[in-house]
């Protein structure tokens, strides 16, 4: 099974809850894919809140837009391989905790509030 798929099964099965939530978080992008698409089918895209960790293609074309938490990714390999670099030229510094920040990326689906039914 694939990620989407398995999100797709994850999903119904929350949705299906006599008390199903009202927002949904996912942690990776086929994650989000596969949670809007149970969404679309049961017509909760805007009763749902969704927000997705990692940005994709098309996220903002959807209706609603999918919120999203964007990671830098060119920024997070470049910190990488600054440490790794520093560490072949000899660092034998104790290890770093580096931060690369991220952004929320508003685009409706995340702003939905929770609704009485």
């Amino acid at each position: 099974c694939t990620a989407p798929h398995l999100a797709e099964a994850a999903a119904t099965a929350l949705l299906d809850l006599d008390r199903p939530p009202t927002a949904l978080f996912t942690a990776q992008n086929l994650v989000t894919v596969g949670a809007m698409r149970v969404l679309r089918a049961r017509g909760r895209q805007h009763r749902t809140a969704l927000i997705g960790f990692d940005d994709f293609p098309l996220a903002d074309m959807l209706e609603p837009g999918i919120t999203v938490v964007r990671q830098d990714v060119p920024g997070i390999g470049r910190k990488a391989a600054e440490l790794i670099f520093a560490r072949i030229d000899g660092d034998t510094s104790p290890p770093v905790h580096a931060v690369v920040p991220a952004a929320l990326v508003r685009r409706g689906s995340g702003e939905i509030a929770p609704s009485a039914d």
